[in-house]
């Protein structure tokens, strides 16, 4: 028997279309719950695309389950080819970001983590050389 789906957050979303908006697209979450030893199970739903449906994402632990989940959405937006534009967030930005594979390996995951870190202190020196009221780009 499937249990009922009880989101503990949701995210709205616009579609942007030509610049303007078009349609509301609604992301929620669910907790994630423990199905059985090393198994655990986290819901999610994407109400506005052409599958509502509740998804699921599966890991062995509680958190895992979570980020699965998170990068489901991630991929299912993603995958829509649409536009969004969240509170918050800037046109094309669905708030969702990319995790970095760890089923590579650890090596992978850290190589890749340090290229990550070597871009955002680039980029904070460049603001910081910049000053506040300049553009970077």
């Amino acid at each position: 028997m499937e249990q009922k789906f009880e989101p503990i957050c949701e995210r709205k979303l616009i579609e942007i279309e030509n610049g303007s908006k078009k349609k509301a697209v609604t992301v929620r979450l669910g907790r994630p719950k423990k199905l059985q030893k090393d198994e655990w199970i986290c819901t999610f739903q994407i109400s506005g695309l052409e599958d509502s449906r509740v998804q699921h994402a599966y890991g062995t632990d509680g958190f895992q389950s979570l980020i699965m989940a998170l990068e489901g959405i991630r991929v299912a937006l993603e995958k829509s080819g649409k536009n969004f534009l969240w509170e918050g967030g800037e046109k094309g930005d669905t708030g969702f970001p990319r995790f970095v594979p760890m089923f590579f390996g650890l090596e992978f995951s850290q190589r890749i983590g340090h290229l990550i870190d070597q871009e955002v202190n680039q980029f904070s020196t460049k603001a910081q050389q910049s000053g506040p009221s300049k553009e970077l780009g």
